[in-house]
């Protein structure tokens, strides 16, 4: 199976489709954007998903292919669970280039925080999963 993600950018409508990896092929391991950073390994961005379920077993495939395949592409997956989450790695963050995918739930809230900040500060796309 897959996981397909449907949503809006700024210029129009998005679809993204992961597919696993071949059963033949081992699957590259799969780290954390903190445990890259321990090991020294910086990612030059991030995939923020914002999701109540991120860390739950019935997400654990599609986690595990985000993180595979923003690995591939030299990005970190970092998952929070609500805005507030979202918020707080904002305030942190040093002006890292990101994308936001959100659920429908938390879209809104974080999008609101992003009003307030300056470009360097915002996404370079944001995904909304529906």
């Amino acid at each position: 199976s897959h996981a397909e993600f449907y949503g809006a950018t700024g210029t129009g409508g998005l679809a993204m489709k992961f597919l696993p990896a071949p059963v033949s092929a081992p699957a590259p391991p799969v780290q954390a954007a903190a445990e890259l950073q321990q090991q020294g390994t910086v990612a030059s961005w991030h995939l923020i998903w914002c999701d109540e379920r991120c860390h739950k077993q019935e997400c654990r495939s599609t986690k595990e292919a985000l993180m595979r395949h923003v690995q591939c592409m030299g990005g970190g997956l970092i998952c929070l669970r609500k805005a507030t989450k979202f918020t707080a790695w904002l305030a942190r963050a040093q002006s890292p280039p990101f994308t936001l995918l959100a659920s429908w739930r938390e879209a809104k809230p974080c999008v609101e925080v992003l009003f307030g900040q300056p470009a360097n500060k915002r996404p370079a796309k944001i995904v909304v999963v529906a």
